[in-house]
């Protein structure tokens, strides 16, 4: 293992990943072939309330995307599509320098700001953060670290609280989402 890759490892202390973040350009036609091709779905949408906020270089940004997300074996496929009167953010970037496809790799933490102040003591940038806040109550902070050279993506540190309560990914997130009204299953 590079030098650097054991460096950000230990610094993290990451558990495992639980998510696979990808950008595409058609949310529904992408979630349409995951199900078809790959069996992975049920595909469910986050219904943000549209309090959320985004935050890179320092300044607020309008990122306006649509976020669907699967369970697959215990991972999380996440698919996000930027929508075109979005302000420039790490996804319009990521589709025009790269196209559809992966995007970070992605692990829930239960203590997003001690992580952050560990990353940039380890001298670490983070490329683009902010607060998702959903219908049913759920709040989800996520950071994206600039980690392309260490890690060969992006890797994203995500909090997930409920009435105010740190909670980690489970299987079944998804189902008892849906119920509280912060994802809303996705017609295919």
């Amino acid at each position: 293992m590079h030098r650097t890759a054991q460096t950000l490892a230990r610094t993290l202390g990451l558990p495992r990943a639980s998510q696979v973040g990808l950008v595409v350009e058609d949310l529904r036609r992408t979630a349409g072939q995951y199900v078809n091709l790959f069996g992975i779905g049920p595909f469910y949408l986050a219904r943000d309330t549209g309090d959320s906020v985004c935050e890179r270089a320092g300044r607020t940004i309008d990122s306006r995307i649509e976020i669907a997300i699967a369970d697959a074996g215990g991972l999380q496929i996440e698919l996000i599509e930027p929508k075109p009167d979005s302000e420039a953010s790490i996804y319009t970037e990521h589709l025009d320098r790269h196209g559809e496809g992966l995007h970070h790799i992605g692990f829930h933490v239960r203590d997003l700001e001690r992580r952050i102040s560990d990353v940039r003591a380890a001298g670490i940038g983070v490329l683009q953060s902010g607060t998702i806040r959903c219908a049913g109550g759920t709040v989800t902070r996520y950071a994206y670290l600039d980690t392309q050279a260490a890690a060969g993506t992006i890797l994203e540190l995500i909090e997930m609280r409920v009435a105010g309560i740190a909670v980690p990914l489970f299987p079944g997130a998804n189902r008892i989402a849906a119920l509280t009204g912060d994802l809303e299953k996705l017609a295919l």
